[in-house]
């Protein structure tokens, strides 16, 4: 038997009480499909943080539209899953005892394979040690994701300064390439399908490998700008890297390749 609070739990935005400020604020959000990378909420306990979040949720992941929706159905899986707290897509996580979001890792069964599939590759014949397999699974953090992005839109001094951020913070570099590269082959085959004339964002989060068809709409701007030549070339000098750190490449080298990367998308 549930619990008053969590049986009258608010599951739309219409639904929340005492919040018209924030409730007005991300309905104007999603109507207008112009969505934040992050929302913070904070308050004493009760005020609608954990409802807030999970609506929103639901609002970007909701299976019976393709685009964000300020009405989620509550019936499909995605929606009935974020209300249950076990959605593959979605992880809640507390400030007080995960500070990176690279720990909903642990949730994302696709992307687990994918990394046991690269590590298979690495290892060879060979065993590896723990230290190995930790700078070689790709991390999640806001950080390297805004390090992506800078590349991408050709921000040369913004890459520099991330870079620098992320070593300083001991950031195992192989780690830091892997995210990269994840990153842009996703923008690569989200573009490569869009050339192809493949309009579906089933088809395209398929082609993509993405587990989150929603996400797909997002995708679609982040690449309208930039061209197949140039996210393959990026593509082709972050593996580069990856086979060439290993060998003995020094971590001060990284930001100049990264730097060279990133010159593929300065507008001359």
């Amino acid at each position: 038997m549930k619990s008053l609070p969590l049986k009258y739990r608010p599951q739309q935005l219409e639904d929340l009480v005492g919040q018209e400020f924030i409730k007005t604020t991300l309905k104007n959000a999603l109507t207008a499909k112009i969505i934040a990378p992050a929302y913070l909420f904070a308050g004493p306990r009760g005020t609608g943080k954990t409802s807030t979040a999970r609506i929103m949720a639901k609002s970007l992941n909701c299976l019976n539209v393709d685009q964000p929706t300020i009405e989620p159905c509550g019936e499909c899986s995605s929606c009935r899953s974020i209300e249950r707290s076990n959605a593959i897509d979605v992880t809640e996580i507390d400030a007080a005892s995960h500070n990176g979001v690279d720990n909903a890792i642990g949730n994302d069964s696709e992307r687990r394979n994918q990394e046991l599939e690269k590590l298979l590759l690495y290892a060879g014949d060979s065993k590896l040690g723990k230290s190995q397999v930790a700078q070689l699974v790709a991390i999640n953090t806001q950080t390297s994701l805004q390090l992506a992005s800078a590349i991408k839109a050709g921000q040369a001094l913004l890459v520099a300064q991330l870079t620098q951020e992320l070593l300083a913070k001991g950031e195992p570099p192989l780690k830091l390439i892997a995210t990269l590269i994840t990153q842009f082959r996703t923008w690569l085959w989200t573009k490569l399908a869009l050339a192809e004339g493949i309009k579906t964002n089933a088809e395209i989060a398929q082609i993509a490998n993405v587990g989150n068809v929603n996400r797909v709409y997002y995708l679609r701007q982040e690449v309208a700008k930039c061209s197949v030549r140039n996210l393959s070339r990026a593509v082709v000098l972050l593996y580069e890297l990856q086979i060439a750190y290993p060998q003995g490449m020094k971590v001060d080298s990284l930001q100049s390749r990264l730097l060279i990367t990133c010159q593929a998308f300065q507008v001359i």
